[in-house]
């Protein structure tokens, strides 16, 4: 009688697939991984179905894995790895039975250089700007980073975070007339240690204001009966000769925006009481009735103009005897910057409307990011400029926002175009009090560039509008 095959076939099938009565071992967990000076350090939690450990490693470029090292221990340090690189690791477990699934984990290696310790920043003033706002000068070592300002109500205080800024300068628009700060550097996820505490007043710097006023058109009653329309923002010319006389009399000197910006910048001087008269749109009656005045008084002003309505006046001078709002031509334009009395600035080239492409002036559209507004922003500037240089042979540091309609985001785009000094209108906003202050040691930053304006408007002289602005100040600060 023949022999059963059944139990020979059972044990050669057992040979074959290497079978065991034993089960595989579980998938390992806790696998971490830790970028340090000798390399990135792995760590995983025990799995006591485990005889030993295995790793593998490939880069992220990489599709497959190659074996690492086989280990017993709970910790292994791949010291093979390049700076800068980014590996991925993958965890198995072994025993008789086999090789578990593996786990995964993700690092990048950073040599020592990389993970140093950041400096902390040193402050070097706390000045007491106005009324509202505290400025902090601080200096550091490291390179981009930003930094986080703390202000505590006494010097071993608790402090809290202020705000951030990744200038080297910040400013705490706060009511406490009296406060301690500490600033901290932060790169990625990397805080360096907190400055040491300063105090507002801590090497204050001098401040200085500068009063700037916006006017429009300048009228005569001349101007009127040959159909002049006289505009919600026009004043007679008398009223401006009258404004000229007072700023004359109360010892204040006219300066033009690119000599505010170029002192922020550290060249040139300012007088002991400045002031900026800026006049918007570019019309007729400036050349009529304002710039003769300017020249009478030894006196400056900043004119903002609208490129296209400059260009549809040029191409037509003779028409502007019928037109209710007449504007000047660039040969005016040209002959009043050559005097030296009238500063040309712009009030944007194509783009003084209320709506267009959803835009209202020189503002981006709601919803538009930095990167969708740059590009027609910096056409528009880029046209001014040209054409500046061409009839005048300057270009200009400042853009008048058109309506005083601005945004952070706005401002942040016209500063990364060239301009130095955006000018708005008399909103809180802008800044917290009505005249301008500044301190020099701070230069040109996101906050000194923004410049506040008091509308001129008719039947209100400047000297009314002055002192009103300074006992705003004064009460809000006694």
């Amino acid at each position: 009688m023949k022999k059963s095959m059944i139990p020979v076939l059972f044990w050669c099938i057992l040979l074959l697939t290497g079978c065991s009565s034993g089960k595989l071992p579980e998938t390992p967990c806790d696998f971490t991984a830790e970028s340090t000076e000798n390399g990135i350090v792995l760590t995983w939690s025990e799995v006591n179905t485990a005889d030993s450990y295995r790793l593998y490693r490939r880069k992220t470029e990489q599709t497959d894995y190659r074996f690492l090292s086989d280990t017993t221990g709970l910790t292994y340090t791949d010291a093979s790895c390049e700076d800068g690189c980014t590996y991925i690791y993958k965890l198995t477990t072994m025993n008789d039975s086999g090789e578990s699934a593996g786990t995964e984990t993700t690092q990048t290696f950073r040599n020592a250089s990389d993970t140093a310790v950041l400096a902390a920043p040193v402050i070097t003033s706390v000045t007491r700007m106005d009324s509202y706002t505290t400025v902090i000068l601080f200096e550091d070592a490291n390179t981009d980073c930003q930094y986080k300002i703390l202000r505590a109500g006494s010097r071993d205080g608790t402090y809290t975070v202020a705000g951030t800024t990744d200038e080297k300068v910040f400013y705490d628009e706060t009511e406490n007339s009296s406060s301690w700060y500490q600033v901290c550097a932060v790169s990625g996820e990397t805080e360096s240690e907190v400055s040491l505490p300063a105090e507002t007043g801590t090497n204050a710097c001098e401040v200085f204001c500068v009063p700037i006023f916006m006017y429009h058109d300048f009228v005569t009653e001349e101007d009127l009966s040959a159909g002049v329309a006289f505009d919600e923002y026009a004043i007679y010319k008398d009223d401006f000769e009258s404004d000229l006389n007072w700023l004359k009399s109360n010892g204040y000197t006219t300066i033009t925006t690119k000599e505010l910006t170029d002192y922020l910048e550290g060249n040139g001087s300012m007088p002991q009481k400045p002031v900026i008269l800026t006049i918007d749109d570019g019309k007729l009656g400036v050349y009529k009735n304002a710039w003769p005045l300017l020249r009478e008084y030894g006196m400056k002003a900043s004119l903002a103009l609208i490129g296209e309505n400059i260009d549809a006046a040029t191409a037509d001078p003779s028409g502007r005897k019928d037109d209710p709002a007449p504007y000047c031509t660039w040969e005016e334009v040209r002959e009043m910057s050559d005097s030296g009395a009238m500063e040309m600035v712009s009030h944007t080239y194509t783009l003084h409307a209320f709506d267009h492409d959803g835009r209202q002036g020189a503002n981006c559209a709601e919803g538009e990011d930095l990167s969708q507004f740059f590009l027609p922003a910096l056409n528009d500037f880029r046209m001014m400029q040209k054409k500046l240089l061409e009839v005048t042979g300057r270009e200009t540091v400042t853009l008048s926002y058109p309506y005083s309609i601005r945004s952070t985001i706005s401002d942040k785009v016209w500063l990364k175009c060239g301009y130095r000094l955006l000018v708005a209108g008399n909103d809180d906003d802008v800044r917290k009090t009505q005249i301008n202050c500044f301190v020099r040691e701070a230069g040109i930053n996101a906050h000194s560039a923004l410049a506040r304006r008091i509308v001129r408007m008719h039947g209100t002289s400047i000297e009314t509008y002055m002192q009103d602005a300074l006992a705003q100040d004064a009460q809000a600060n006694p």
